[in-house]
């Protein structure tokens, strides 16, 4: 189930909300707050339909009510949000990652401030046998419009964080990889005076179990 909690700015809860079912599976990842309205993205998994999973755009109040819930998938995908933002235009942004079987690609939603999709991309990496784990964990928009996010792309066994840049349509403008062989991930972007932010984990020996914190500083060009 989803749980909403309520607290005030010292931290005491205020309220805590459940949603969700029997045969009903959903989660959250991701959470905004926009002109007291606050939207979470994440999962929706629901036996009684087709079986796949969906992201979800899902609305409350800020008392905690539910205001409207809308999922999006695909019949040959399970879609899952990472992370939503608000556009300039007051369209919403989600990234995350659609799957199919064992393979994971790199997914960017646009959704109309009414909940209708506008479009979606998915970007494919390189098929590997065992599966591949492509996916976008966070995004920023620029002032132009265009998108970053960031996340991890499976290449030759191995992971590499991942920054992408993107039309305000979905089109790729470029696509880089940082870090050693090894693990890296991008887990969260911000951009502050000019300079870009991007930070997670990394291991130079997977085997090891054994993570660093890392960040990194670029600007908007990937440098």
């Amino acid at each position: 189930d989803i749980l909403v909690v309520l607290m005030d700015t010292s931290g005491e809860t205020i309220a805590e909300y459940s949603y969700g079912g029997y045969d009903k599976s959903e989660a959250i990842w991701s959470a905004i707050n926009s002109n007291d309205t606050i939207y979470i993205t994440g999962f929706y998994y629901d036996l009684a339909l087709d079986g796949n999973t969906e992201a979800l755009l899902w609305s409350f109040s800020p008392t905690g009510d539910s205001l409207s819930l809308h999922t999006y998938g695909h019949p040959d995908y399970d879609f899952i949000g990472n992370k939503i933002i608000r556009a300039q235009n007051g369209d919403f942004l989600i990234a995350g990652f659609a799957r199919d079987g064992f393979d994971e690609d790199r997914l960017l939603m646009r959704i109309a401030p009414n909940g209708e999709l506008l479009w979606y991309e998915i970007y494919e990496g390189v098929d590997m046998a065992g599966g591949t784990t492509d996916y976008f964990r966070s995004l920023i928009e620029l002032e132009d419009g265009n998108i970053l996010c960031a996340g991890i792309y499976s290449l030759l066994g191995d992971y590499e964080a991942n920054l992408v840049k993107l039309s305000s349509t979905g089109e790729v403008i470029w696509d880089e990889l940082y870090g050693n062989i090894g693990t890296e991930t991008f887990e969260e972007i911000s951009l502050r005076n000019d300079t870009l932010f991007a930070a997670g984990t990394t291991s130079s020996n997977i085997t090891s179990g054994k993570f660093d914190a890392w960040v990194m500083a670029l600007d908007t060009a990937g440098n």
